[in-house]
Parts: C-alpha cells; structure tokens; sequence
C-alpha cells in the first residue's frame, strides 16, 4: 500500500469574494485614476483656449501695471494687468516687443482671446 497525502484546501466564501473584488477594484483604482488626470489635464487646456477663436473680445482697457517673471533656465515671460470697463483686472501674457511698446496708465482698446493676449491699441489724444 502506498501512502499518499492529498492536502485540499477549502477556500470559504469571503476568501473567494476577496480573490476575485480585490482585482477587480485595483483594475478599476487605476482607471479611475487615469482618467481623473486627463481630465484634469484636458480643462487645464480648455481653460486657456479662447472661448471663440474667430473673435476676439474688444474692450475699453487702462493698462494697470507690467511685469517680468525668469525662470531658473533663464527664459523670461511677460506680463500686463488690464483694467477693463467692468472693473476687472486681466493679466495676459505678452511678447517681448509688445512689452516694451505698453506703458503704464495708458488707456485703450485692448483685443484678447481667452486668456490669450491680441493686442492693446492706445487711445489718440492728439488734438487738431
């Protein structure tokens, strides 16, 4: 006669809950996860797109104050604060030309998509 020793191994009902949820959960943890940082990623987008890129708003604007922002790489940004007619401030981001051309104080016509700035055209104060 030979001896042989079967071992079985009874798995009970929440030990077969747990091996098949827990995958399951860790599958759907991670989609969850994917798609919360595209969508995060996507209205970061979305927020800085203009609201209609084929017209520009145009508003009666004062330029407020302008300034610089360096990087640790040395890239520069630039920037100029709005006064709009509503009273709200709006801070664009602006070429280096533009920059140096906008002076403080001045009032104007200032063209802008979104977040994206146009151009700023001063007001004539020129008399005949």
């Amino acid at each position: 006669m030979q001896n042989t020793v079967s071992a079985v191994y009874h798995i009970s009902g929440w030990e077969r809950i747990l091996y098949t949820a827990i995958p399951i959960l860790a599958v759907l943890g991670l989609l969850l996860t994917i798609g919360l940082s595209v969508y995060q990623s996507y209205r970061k987008v979305q927020k800085g797109k203009p609201t209609d890129p084929l017209t520009p708003a145009c508003v009666q604007a004062s330029l407020r104050s302008k300034h610089t922002q360096s990087s640790p790489s040395g890239n520069v940004a630039y920037f100029a604060t709005f006064s709009i007619q509503d009273g709200r401030a709006l801070e664009l981001s602006v070429s280096e030309a533009e920059y140096e051309k906008l002076l403080e104080g001045n009032l104007g016509e200032l063209q802008y998509q979104g977040s994206h700035f146009v151009c700023f055209h001063t007001n004539s104060t020129s008399e005949p």
